[in-house]
Formats: structure tokens, sequence, C-alpha cells
């Protein structure tokens, strides 16, 4: 088992099916300064998570399907890649305007609205490129201008 609170340095971070709340994950972020890459993967316990930092360029998250709000505060940002259900309340502050990737796996027992989908997008209505595959893989580019 490693201490990654003692991993000043990492630059690349990801956790695969863990538990985990949003205290924990704000902690470690602090802990970890330099940290450039960021990737929560099937952390089913995480219903809430706020991911704050000054160096982070990629995010992901991907399938914590208990997921309900999402709040981004990460200037430099310029990969943010999301599996998961639209009905997440997402807060994106600030990211670089460079590229958004959205990859949103639609759920069996979800129905995608137009309303929905427009909504979720608004929270990168900055961004120059949206990747969007649905469910069904239909894919779509967005270029806002």
């Amino acid at each position: 088992l490693v201490d990654v609170n003692s991993c000043k340095s990492l630059k690349v971070l990801v956790l695969y099916s863990l538990t985990c709340d949003n205290k924990w994950v704000e902690d470690l972020l602090c802990n970890l300064p330099l940290l450039e890459v960021f990737r929560l993967i099937g952390c089913e316990g995480l219903e809430m998570v706020k991911i704050s930092s000054n160096h982070l360029k990629v995010l992901e998250l991907d399938s914590c399907k208990n997921l309900v709000k999402t709040e981004v505060d990460a200037p430099l940002l310029s990969e943010f890649h999301y599996c998961g259900s639209l009905s997440v309340s997402l807060s994106v502050e600030a990211v670089a305007k460079e590229l958004v990737s959205l990859d949103i796996e639609q759920r069996t027992d979800e129905v995608l609205l137009n309303n929905e989908l427009v909504e979720f997008l608004q929270n990168f209505n900055h961004s120059k490129v949206i990747r969007l595959i649905t469910g069904e893989l239909l894919k779509v580019l967005v270029t806002f201008v």
C-alpha cells in the first residue's frame, strides 16, 4: 500500500473502484499540487466531488454511478472525459478553452431528452470542441463560435 499523499511530485493518478467520499478526494488533491492527470473510474461510493487544482490538465470521471453533483475549478484543464448520467449536477468554473472531450454513457433507464443535453452542454459553452458519444454510439461534433 502506498501513501499517495506523500508523493508530492506525482503528476498522474488513476483510481479504480475505490470507495471514497468528497472530503477524501479534496484532501488528496490538496496534497498533490503538481497533479496534471486525474482519473476516477468506477468509484461507486462517490456521490459528490469537488475538483479544484491549478495544475490539473486532464480529468476523467467514468462510471461513478452514484455521482449526483460535480464541481470543477481547474484553470488549466484542457480535457474532461465524462462517462455517466446526464442527470448529474455539473458546475464547471474555470477550464482552459482548448478542448473538452465528453463521453456520455446513457443508462438504459434514462431517456436522453434534448433539453437535458442542452443544459448539460451549457457547462462547456466556452469550449472550442466537444466530442459527444451517446449510448447508441451516435457521434456528434459540436463547435461553439
